[in-house]
């Protein structure tokens, strides 16, 4: 199982904003293949390369919405982060990056 073989050097998360889909890749190879919601018309999610500074697997609740954020990963210290939410199948979000609580669990484990 490509999971197995993850480590802190060979595994990253790539974000496809254009076609809201996330991939965790080990070793180069799609380990998790997960639909997003990036941010609705009026809002940003940052582009670039980002380090996970912060992780909280439950109990962080946005200041801004009052909502929960399971599995929350912050990047590199922004107000940014993914996490765990709802998917109504296109861009939705205030900025940060939503998907699936399994594969939110997946990523933030791996």
């Amino acid at each position: 199982m490509i999971l197995s073989q993850s480590t802190r050097g060979n595994t990253r998360v790539v974000i496809d904003i254009a076609d809201q889909r996330g991939y965790l890749l080990v070793d180069g190879r799609v380990a998790v293949d997960t639909p997003v919601s990036t941010a609705r018309p009026g809002k940003w999610t940052p582009r670039g390369s980002f380090s996970v500074t912060q992780k909280v697997r439950t109990g962080k609740i946005s200041t801004i919405y009052g909502v929960e954020m399971p599995y929350w990963m912050r990047l590199s210290g922004s107000a940014y982060g993914m996490h765990a939410g709802h998917l109504p199948g296109y861009p939705a979000s205030a900025g940060c990056i939503r998907m699936p609580a399994e594969s939110a669990r997946v990523i933030f484990d791996n």
